[in-house]
Formats: C-alpha cells, structure tokens, sequence
C-alpha cells in the first residue's frame, strides 16, 4: 500500500489516498484505491458526552471513513489511467459530501448510530444501546 497524495479539506480533515494496486497477471493490474479521512471524535458532536465515550471505547478516538475504488483486469500499461480516472470520479461525486463543514459531526453520530443498531457487536449489553 502506497501513499499517492493528501488533500487538506475545508473543513479541517485530511483525506488520505493510497493505492492498493496489484498485478493480477504478467500484463494486468488490479487497480484498487482506499481514500481515508480520520475524524476525531469530539464531546460537542453527541448529545450527551457518555454517548462520545463509548464511541471511542467502540471505535478508537478517530475512527476513518474510507471509501473504497477499484477495477479489474486492467491492461497494467493502463494502471495510471484507470487511477486517475477513478480519483476523478470520487472527485465529481464524493469529495463535496467529506469536505461539508458538518461531515465530522455527522461521521461522528453515525459511529454512535451504529452502536445503537448493534450494540453486541460493539462491546455488548454494557452499551446501553437504548440510552439517548
């Protein structure tokens, strides 16, 4: 995994691009890209700070939202095309909805929401998942 660029975003986070590509083949390429941000979680993000706290326990103090691209069976002289062409299209429809001055808080609530779903999963009863 290699590290092919970060973007510094208007609202504070730093989108991290790495490439995963892998040769499938003699002359293929396996193109895949995983674009991480990493949100700190933050008390004034949830409506109650215990609702932070076992947050972190579930999912450390800055879980990422990744986002994953790929194609297969690319001609390996194709690779930086296919790269570009994939990064262009998180670009036109992903990269507005990261950048959005909400998206930490929003991250952040829908860790919590997923605890609720599935409190089990997340460290068990203890949880409270029917806390507010």
């Amino acid at each position: 995994m290699k590290l092919i660029e970060e973007i510094h975003l208007p609202n504070g986070l730093t989108l991290k691009v790495w490439d995963r590509s892998r040769a499938i083949a003699v002359d293929t390429t396996k193109v895949e890209i995983l674009l991480q941000v990493e949100v700190l979680l933050k008390e004034e993000y949830f409506d109650q700070p215990n609702q932070c706290e076992k947050t972190r326990q579930a999912f450390g103090p800055a879980p990422c939202f990744e986002y994953y691209l790929e194609r297969a069976f690319v001609p390996s002289n194709q690779k930086d095309d296919v790269v570009r062409e994939l990064l262009d299209g998180f670009s036109n429809n992903v990269l507005s909805y990261v950048s959005k001055k909400d998206f930490p808080e929003q991250f952040a609530r829908s860790r919590w929401r997923a605890i609720l779903k599935n409190p089990y999963k997340y460290g068990g009863a203890d949880n409270h998942a029917h806390d507010p």
